[in-house]
């Protein structure tokens, strides 16, 4: 039996629910109507990195925009191979020579880049520099005639194995108390551009969400991580590129494959955009560090992880082992999936392709 105190009651309960509601649309109303989208450019590490950012405050987003540039610009300053300056190439210099004293980020990231390289069974090297150096010296690319030696060829199998003796992340010398790092050999170099650059972009994110900026996207030179939602509220949306488009200039999609992402990295390795053209031949920019050529299995690999820098070592690893060795690999890196062209897609990868 329902009493009037009763039906009082419950037309009171109601009353505050509604008025509870309304006020919530409001705040979000609010909110939406508040919220503003800004973008920011930098040339870093020889590369144009974009960063857009969400939120309500203009001066608090431009001001967490130009602090994630600095970061990355003080990880390039240490870790660039390009940098006189750089810690990487004191390294370089001092090779068979004596120790180099480096910063405790430098020492930790080439710890990590060790730690990758077993395991992975040295398809992940960052000694491999004396091999690049070789294959580049002979690509045409960007050469006038003048400068492209007459019946230019790819290396020989003799300069190939000579610069091999060069290679090796074993056998990096590192003194974790005094933070030093020795080259025993002259010739050897660290290169850790496939593992630097994702590193970057993660500490850009980790310094837009210190500075109260959730969501935001950054990307530098196909190495992205999307944090938060987009403007509209949803994920944001990543193309997956044709590598087959000749122009490159323009941006073609592949098989109209879009990424869906929330909190996660992406990042693609292939030779539609850095390759090797020698005597007319096109090669992978990517060497295989165990036998010193490039690899010539897949045209593109785009990896989503949980980091931009496991995202750069796994596309770069998987483009060098292939796609059966690379699903092996992925048991040891949670969450991650990937996607390889020629058509290959890991369990997994579907999840991001879902429309939200």
């Amino acid at each position: 039996m329902t009493t009037p105190n009763s039906r009082n009651q419950t037309l009171r309960s109601a009353i505050v629910v509604s008025i509870a509601l309304v006020l919530i649309f409001l705040v979000v109303l609010l909110v939406w109507q508040d919220s503003l989208t800004l973008e920011g450019e930098a040339r870093i590490m020889g590369i144009s990195i974009h960063i857009t950012a969400t939120g309500t405050n203009r001066d608090k987003i431009n001001e967490a925009i130009n602090v994630a540039f600095d970061r990355m610009r003080q990880i390039d300053q240490r870790m660039s191979d390009y940098r006189e300056d750089s810690e990487i190439s004191k390294i370089k210099r001092a090779a068979g020579k004596a120790p180099v004293a480096v910063s405790h980020e430098t020492f930790a990231m080439i710890q990590k880049a060790i730690e990758y390289s077993k395991q992975t069974d040295g398809a992940f090297d960052m000694t491999v520099r004396p091999l690049v150096a070789l294959w580049r010296d002979r690509t045409e690319e960007g050469k006038s005639p003048a400068q492209i030696p007459p019946n230019n060829a790819p290396p020989s199998e003799q300069e190939i194995l000579a610069t091999l003796r060069l290679v090796g992340y074993d056998k990096i010398v590192l003194d974790p108390a005094g933070q030093t790092v020795w080259l025993p050999e002259r010739g050897m170099s660290i290169d850790l551009g496939a593992i630097a650059k994702g590193y970057a972009v993660d500490e850009a994110i980790r310094v837009l969400r210190a500075h109260g900026v959730e969501n935001s996207l950054v990307n530098a030179g196909g190495d992205l991580y999307a944090a938060g939602i987009n403007e509209d509220g949803k994920p944001w949306t990543v193309l997956l590129r044709d590598p087959y488009e000749k122009d490159r200039s323009k941006i073609r999609v592949w098989k109209d494959l879009k990424l869906h992402l929330t909190d996660k990295a992406v990042t693609t390795s292939g030779n539609y955009e850095r390759y090797i053209l020698i005597g007319g031949q096109r090669f992978n920019h990517i060497l295989d560090p165990r036998t010193g050529r490039p690899v010539k299995a897949l045209d593109s690999v785009t990896v989503v992880a949980g980091s931009c820098l496991e995202a750069d070592v796994l596309s770069t690893v998987i483009t060098v082992v292939g796609v059966q060795s690379g699903l092996e690999l992925l048991k040891q890196f949670e969450g991650a999936s990937f996607y390889a062209i020629p058509e290959f897609q890991s369990p997994g990868f579907d999840r991001h392709l879902e429309e939200p």
